[in-house]
């Protein structure tokens, strides 16, 4: 909410305008002089004028900034503005559709297990010198870096929103010769580490962000199912822009050398969107209905029978624990269906 704040564009305006009519005002008292020795009387009309215009817009701002603040804090605008962000980035990281047929998703353990052959050569480590989040990782540079080496292998064992302290292992390189300290330096500046974490380049930040708003709606203290669910049909409606798009790949080949960068996979999508709030929510039948309803919903976008497995998996965990028989009936009626689509 305090980033949200501090980067609203009509909070920004409101105060600057009123910081240039202090300004101003003080430069136009500065000017006027009483009659006296030295010279005459001086009032400049016109800059007294704009002053006082100035002051006039400052009060109509007011009565806007009251308003606005007032629909900025709101939790419906909140988590649009959150949606929004996250909107932006996954249209941004998924570009391409998902192929036609069954097309197997990537899994990063997999990934690491089966390019376990090609890491041969000479292994060079480049650990973190800061603590902090990984804010960014440059692609476009690290392949610049390498576009000159032959039968290398890369290897970013960190995702993008993790979080780093000094000694981490930033990045793993097999290549014929061991690098020298100055490919050490550029590769550190690859990956950005800051204090904050951020949705660019991290949409499971966003993700987090909705869950978290949703777990503290369920919570006893609280105990407001309604912003539950506003926080659901925002997932819904996030991952049904991820369900039918293709990931960003973890292993690939660009130039002769082998890249391997930690992403996160669908299942790391519907698990983080799911999980703690079936958890939460199992005394609420209402939230556990909605979260079913939302399952339903997106399970006809699945190109793939592994996608619709990953969706199935919060609905075993209603059918198993769920307090209410209803919403157990309704789980194992999801799941038959999604089973007749196969």
């Amino acid at each position: 909410m305090l980033n949200r704040f501090t980067q609203d564009r009509g909070n920004q305006l409101v105060l600057g305008v009123y910081i240039g009519t202090f300004t101003f005002s003080l430069i136009v008292l500065w000017s006027i002089r009483s009659e006296d020795g030295t010279g005459g009387q001086f009032v400049p009309a016109l800059s007294v004028m704009i002053a006082g215009l100035m002051a006039l817009a400052s009060l109509g701002l007011l009565v806007y900034f009251i308003h606005h603040i007032i629909d900025l804090i709101r939790i419906p605008t909140i988590l649009a503005g959150i949606r929004g962000q996250l909107d932006q980035q996954i249209r941004k990281i998924c570009k391409n559709p998902q192929g036609k047929g069954d097309p197997k998703e990537e899994r990063y353990i997999e990934a690491v297990q089966q390019t376990s052959s090609r890491r041969v050569g000479r292994e060079t480590v480049v650990v973190s010198e800061f603590e902090g989040h990984i804010r960014m990782i440059d692609e476009d540079r690290l392949y610049s870096l390498f576009k000159d080496e032959k039968k290398a292998f890369v290897w970013i064992p960190r995702a993008v929103g993790e979080y780093l302290i000094p000694g981490s292992v930033l990045v793993r390189i097999w290549a014929a010769k061991e690098q020298n300290d100055h490919w050490t330096k550029q590769l550190r500046k690859i990956v950005v580490i800051d204090a904050k974490r951020s949705i660019y380049q991290d949409p499971i930040y966003g993700f987090r962000q909705l869950v978290d708003v949703a777990l503290k709606a369920l919570s006893p203290g609280l105990n407001d199912p309604t912003t539950a669910e506003q926080c659901l049909l925002y997932l819904k409606g996030a991952l049904g822009l991820i369900v039918a798009r293709e990931l960003p790949r973890m292993s690939y080949q660009r130039d002769g050398v082998h890249y391997l960068l930690k992403k996160p996979s669908f299942n790391d999508f519907v698990g983080i969107s799911f999980n703690q709030i079936v958890h939460a929510g199992k005394h609420d039948s209402h939230v556990m209905m909605s979260v079913l309803s939302t399952i339903d919903e997106l399970i006809p976008l699945c190109p793939s029978s592994e996608r619709m497995h990953a969706l199935l998996s919060p609905v075993d965990t209603i059918i198993t624990n769920a307090e209410s028989p209803r919403v157990q009936e309704a789980a194992r009626q999801i799941r038959a269906n999604a089973v007749l689509r196969k």
